[in-house]
C-alpha cells in the first residue's frame, strides 16, 4: 500500500503537545464529572440518523442528576 502524504491535505493539522494536553485533560475532567454519552446512546443516535429521522444529539446524563 502506498504511503499517503497527510501534509498535503486541508484537513491535516499538525500535532501540537500543548493543544492536545489541553484537549486531554478537558476530556478527563469531562468523564471525572460524568459529562460523557455511552457509546450505546450514540450508535442508536446514529442509527435514527440513518433512517432518516431528524434527532437532537444525544446529551450526556450527568450524574445524580
Amino acid at each position: 500500500m502506498p504511503k499517503i502524504d497527510r501534509s498535503s491535505s486541508i484537513f491535516y493539522t499538525p500535532p501540537d503537545a500543548a493543544t492536545e494536553a489541553r484537549l486531554d485533560a478537558e476530556a478527563e475532567r469531562a468523564y471525572a464529572e460524568g459529562r460523557v454519552v455511552s457509546h450505546e446512546r450514540v450508535c442508536e443516535w446514529l442509527s435514527r440518523l440513518a433512517n432518516g429521522e431528524r434527532v437532537p444529539y444525544p446529551k450526556p446524563k450527568l450524574r445524580g442528576r
